[in-house]
């Protein structure tokens, strides 16, 4: 990789990634999606968004609505992350176009991460239906 990504993560499980810091990424966290939009809106340049479902005061899927309804943030890959995998949350995560879902207490942050580099690489915007 040539450059480093710069990642917003949005939740309040900020040791979950902290052994992956190296060279490849710089993470920035967010624990809440008000002060994550204000960051967004700092123009701040963000090559993906890695967000908790559980976010106090609503949901990833309202952050990720949000995200996807301002045309400047809407070629940043999006991924989800829930503690429990959920049928149901995993089929909203398809059906609304969500770049990937990963359920943390059986996932490696690596494994994240490299996702996070694959979809930068690879990304369009979302086609508005």
């Amino acid at each position: 990789m040539s450059s480093k990504r710069n990642i917003l993560y949005i939740g309040n499980n900020v040791g979950y990634f902290t052994s992956e810091i190296n060279e490849n990424w710089e993470i920035t966290n967010q624990e809440n999606s008000i002060k994550a939009t204000k960051y967004l809106q700092s123009q701040q340049k963000i090559d993906a968004i890695i967000c908790d479902y559980n976010l106090p005061g609503n949901t990833g899927i309202f952050l990720y609505d949000w995200i996807r309804a301002q045309s400047d943030f809407d070629a940043i890959s999006f991924i989800l992350l829930s503690k429990e995998f959920s049928v149901d949350l995993y089929k909203l995560a398809f059906n609304k176009q969500i770049d990937d879902f990963y359920v943390t207490s059986v996932s490696n942050p690596k494994d994240i991460l490299e996702r996070v580099n694959y979809l930068c690489a690879h990304k369009k915007p979302v086609s508005k239906s």
